[in-house]
């Protein structure tokens, strides 16, 4: 009995050690499971990374691809591009409008990923982009206004039939940008984009400023590029005398200093390029521009000077096509009443617009500065003829979209293994990316 007793006690001894065991095991078992759980998850997490990373590098090698003059796709879904341990493919779409999508898939380890881009190819970079840019603040004055038109269509006055915001005006076009800040006050109105310079803001008055467009800043600053003046010998100096006429021939031109006197008229046929160390507009002289084959180029090496009731004058059917390329420091003053035509680019001078001025062009300057009231007008024909060109081959290729998208292999995103396994891929019969480039 007593052996019975104690053989029980055994047995019960036995089967609590049992459970116990048994209890931590399935314990152990499930930290096993969860520990094996967090390492797959943070494998996952460094190779979606990795993934990621390579997207990014698939998406500019693409880019880049474009620019050498290939199609934007690299590799394919059945031969991709080999880099960094990991493979990725893009596919370059035709989506109108001079605008190409760009799908990029990217895996690394069990990583998978999928960014999207849409990129836009101007060929060349106008010089001429908005109405009023600077290097420093630009500030509105009070009751300033500023739209566009294109003088390739006619006047301003025949095109100005468009009311926006109380006002009646040509077309929306009238952008202004700055390295700095862009301050509105009060009533002033920009029928356009107002563009600071990265890191810096719009400014709008309590009272009637208004930006039709955009406000947001730009993403690098505004460049400046040195002007290219032609190589050509002074012919000493030219003048037009008091009251008379005179007439450039289109070609190439260069003087010591170019003078219009007084009530005088310059018919300057283009194309043509004229380069002087000095222009001087007299007072109350024209300056007429024929550029019906072409545009006018003035490279004013030192000085310019605007003097009062001078004015620049498109011929009859031509286009505003002229434009001053200023080199020199000397500030540029448009006196009070001036009426202002064609393009300024002026990267180190200060240009200020004195009183009861309108102009219609484009004004570049180190800073602009104008009185209470005066309107600008952009003539967008100016886009059409001046190029950025500083000789560094700059990048020209605008990206519209960048962004991440599903990963739309759905059955590579189901299946996690090694690229080389779940495609079935030899590391050896694949090409980096620059060797991918598809024409």
């Amino acid at each position: 009995m007593k052996n019975t007793k104690r053989n029980s006690r055994a047995g019960s001894a036995l089967i609590m050690v049992l459970v116990v065991v048994t209890g931590l095991l399935v314990m152990l078992a499930a930290v096993g499971r969860v520990a094996l759980s967090h390492k797959t998850e943070v494998v996952r997490d460094v190779d979606d990374r990795r993934a990621f990373y390579l997207a990014e590098a698939g998406l500019t090698e693409a880019i880049v691809s474009m620019r050498r003059g290939a199609s934007g796709s690299v590799g394919t879904a059945t031969t991709p591009a080999l880099l960094g341990g990991g493979v990725f493919w893009a596919e370059a779409s035709d989506i109108g409008g001079g605008r190409t999508q760009i799908d990029v898939a990217a895996l690394h380890g069990s990583g998978r990923s999928a960014l999207q881009a849409v990129v836009e190819s101007d060929g060349q970079t106008p010089l001429f982009e908005a109405v009023l840019s600077s290097r420093n603040q630009l500030t509105l004055n009070a009751g300033v206004q500023i739209d566009s038109f294109d003088s390739a269509a006619g006047t301003y006055a025949s095109q100005a039939v468009n009311p926006v915001n109380g006002q009646t005006i040509a077309n929306t076009n009238g952008d202004v940008s700055s390295n700095a800040d862009i301050v509105l006050n009060a009533n002033a109105m920009v029928f356009g984009d107002a563009t600071p310079g990265p890191g810096h803001s719009v400014s709008l008055a309590a009272t009637g400023s208004y930006v039709h467009g955009s406000t947001t800043p730009a993403q690098a600053p505004l460049t400046f590029p040195p002007i290219q003046v032609p190589n050509v010998p002074s012919a000493g100096g030219y003048s037009v005398p008091n009251n008379g006429t005179a007439t450039l021939p289109s070609g190439t031109h260069g003087f010591s200093t170019l003078d219009i006197g007084k009530d005088g008229r310059l018919i300057v046929q283009g194309p043509a390029d004229i380069v002087v160390d000095h222009f001087v507009g007299g007072k109350d002289a024209f300056l007429e521009i024929d550029a019906t084959n072409g545009p006018v180029t003035f490279f004013v090496n030192q000085s310019y000077t605007h003097t009062n009731g001078f004015e620049a004058v498109p011929s009859t059917n031509s286009e505003m096509a002229v434009a001053f390329l200023i080199s020199g420091t000397q500030p540029i003053l448009f006196p009070s009443g001036s009426q202002v035509r064609g393009a300024y680019y002026a990267p180190d001078a200060d240009i200020t617009f004195t009183s009861s001025n309108e102009a219609w062009g484009s004004f570049v300057g180190n800073t602009v500065s104008m009185s209470s009231g005066t309107h600008f007008h952009f003539d967008e024909t100016l886009m059409r003829h001046w190029n950025v060109d500083d000789g560094s081959n700059a990048d020209t290729m605008n990206i519209l979209v960048w962004r991440t998208r599903d990963f739309w292999r759905t059955d590579l995103l189901s299946d996690r293994r090694d690229p080389f396994a779940a495609m079935g891929l030899v590391r050896a019969n694949l090409q980096p990316p620059s060797a991918s480039w598809i024409f």
